[in-house]
């Protein structure tokens, strides 16, 4: 936590240099300490991998029944596609020619970076460090989905807390990004997940970290608050699937009545102990033990 708390400081110390006195254009002097500390950011992940990640089994495993066994991966398609439905179904009047004229590659590409940025540093420190963590100790999947999403509206400061519509646009999203790592138990699909969001937003408004012209102008309905409470829906049914799961307490696929392992990862200092398994049962012999031969001396 330290060293990722030290990589913070480092960012900010980067971002302050005065990069605009080194480099005349003024978007390449944005582009420039975004991309190093997003290559910063994928070494401390990489770095963290042991710590943090997450075992890459499936998270489907411990399903009873042949019918629940794929509910992780619908849902995992549809918190993917459900943001970008409601966007494309949102769009009234697209960017006409003359704006798309103006948008230079330089500044498409130093925002696109900006974005990726974001969408890297959050993921590794509220679901790659912090639910990570809380998981490999032991931490219930839901406590740690709810705390993450907690912390996670309460670093976005007063942009989160304007009224309910935005308190319900960070926290369900917050809780899908998480749900999408438990699922997937990828760190790379809620990173992709949350460029993907930022994108869209940076699209139907201003935004600091969008250095050029949006795509769209104008949008039939607000396309967030849809998305809000979609994914509110779909919240819901994925952490009650959790919940049967964890009352649940099937056997494995052989029926030798051994249980597979929890859904979260236990702490790195506490393996996983073996399956209590049944006494064996008494030798039977032969004859009692107290029993006389023939051959006994003192038969």
């Amino acid at each position: 936590m330290l060293v990722y708390a030290l990589f913070l400081v480092i960012a900010g110390e980067v971002f302050h240099l005065p990069w605009r006195s080194w480099i005349n254009d003024a978007v390449l002097a944005r582009a420039l300490p975004t991309a190093i500390i997003t290559a910063l950011g994928c070494l401390l992940l990489v770095w963290g991998r042991r710590r943090y990640a997450l075992d890459p089994a499936p998270a489907s495993r411990l399903q009873p029944g042949p019918w629940h066994r794929r509910w992780p991966q619908v849902a995992t398609v549809g918190l993917l596609i459900t943001p970008l439905l409601v966007f494309v179904t949102a769009i009234d009047v697209t960017a006409n020619g003359q704006t798309r004229s103006l948008i230079s590659a330089t500044a498409w590409i130093a925002s696109l970076l900006a974005v990726i940025n974001i969408a890297l540093v959050e993921e590794v420190l509220y679901r790659y460090v912090l639910m990570g963590r809380l998981l490999k100790v032991g931490c219930h999947p839901v406590a740690a989905l709810l705390l993450q999403a907690g912390l996670f509206m309460l670093a976005h400061g007063k942009s989160a807390m304007v009224g309910p519509h935005a308190i319900a646009w960070y926290f369900n999203l917050s809780v899908t990004l998480g749900l999408l790592y438990w699922l997937t138990r990828s760190i790379w699909v809620p990173i992709a997940f949350h460029f993907c969001i930022d994108l869209l937003v940076a699209q139907t408004g201003p935004v600091s970290y969008w250095m050029t012209h949006r795509l769209v102008d104008s949008l039939r309905f607000d396309w967030t608050s849809v998305t809000a409470s979609i994914l509110m829906v779909v919240n819901i049914a994925c952490v009650l699937g959790i919940l049967r799961r964890q009352r649940a307490t099937p056997t494995s696929p052989g029926g030798s009545g051994v249980n597979p392992a929890p859904s979260y990862n236990p702490p790195l200092w506490m393996p996983l102990s073996p399956p209590r398994r049944p006494p064996p049962p008494p030798m039977r012999w032969a004859r009692p033990p107290d029993a006389r031969s023939a051959n006994f001396p003192m038969n």
